[in-house]
């Protein structure tokens, strides 16, 4: 009955050989009437594991640095043009992308910072793109409106959904002065079927910058970079903040130079003849 082939480690064979053939006068030698048989000889009874635990080389060892893009965040301005509260919905182009003022009820006006940009291609590109934020700055002009909350949903096509309040006051800052700015360290992920809600403040102006973390983007592995983008931590202006004295950083002394004094050698005694 023919035996299974097997795949043995090049390594271990060479070693069997070698401790085969460790005399060359012939003492030690075993015939072998073909290779297969050598290879069966050193398997029976024997059973191999191979291990790559990422020697030199490997794939991991070799693996390009992970690229960090410079922060691009999306900026979007929300406008209640009446004299009550209303909600304001931002994303979700599965459910919103085809109803009057995408979702928004009349009064509310929703559009983008970036010169040029309409609110329409962010919607899309939050599908298609989808990313994970890291960061986000609430700028209004009312007082009132940086400690609303903030609703997340995630409902998708099988019908689950997922609904989180967020409460935005707990972010604020006792030595923060700018009452009418709030910084938010979030981590939330966007895509087609997330939406979020918030309450308007009547006649009032809110900007919302959103700075990612991720960024799936496929188009660019085109040209060979990551299909998932990667960007650096954002970088804020926080002069709205007065850090209290006890908490800033003591200043280093001053380290004056160190002066090595002169030493005078010693004279030496005079030998005197007699």
């Amino acid at each position: 009955m023919g035996r299974e082939n097997k795949n043995v480690p090049f390594e271990r064979v060479l070693d069997e050989v070698e401790r085969k053939y460790h005399n060359f006068d012939g003492q030690g030698y075993e015939e072998y009437e073909d290779e297969e048989e050598l290879e069966y000889d050193m398997m029976e009874g024997d059973e191999y594991e191979l291990e790559y635990d990422y020697a030199e080389g490997s794939a991991k060892a070799m693996a390009k640095p992970q690229k960090l893009f410079q922060a691009d965040p999306y900026q979007v301005v929300i406008e209640n043009t009446t004299a009550k509260p209303l909600i304001a919905v931002l994303f979700g182009n599965d459910k919103y992308l085809l109803q009057a003022r995408f979702g928004n009820p009349n009064g509310i006006l929703i559009s983008v910072g970036q010169p040029g940009v309409e609110y329409v291609e962010l919607l899309q590109e939050s599908s298609t793109k989808p990313f994970l934020t890291q960061f986000m700055r609430i700028e209004s002009d009312n007082d009132l409106q940086i400690s609303k909350f903030l609703t997340i949903n995630k409902k998708g096509a099988n019908g689950i959904w997922l609904r989180r309040n967020v409460n935005l006051q707990q972010f604020k800052s006792a030595y923060q002065q700018d009452k009418r700015m709030l910084d938010v360290p979030i981590e939330e992920e966007v895509n087609g079927s997330t939406y979020w809600e918030m309450e308007m403040e009547p006649n009032s102006r809110t900007f919302i910058t959103i700075f990612p973390m991720y960024k799936v983007d496929t188009s660019g592995a085109l040209g060979g970079d990551q299909p998932i983008k990667t960007f650096a931590p954002a970088q804020v202006n926080t002069h709205g903040m007065a850090i209290p004295r006890s908490l800033r950083p003591a200043a280093r002394p001053a380290v004056r130079p160190s002066v090595r004094p002169s030493v005078r050698p010693k004279a030496r005694p005079r030998l005197t003849r007699r």
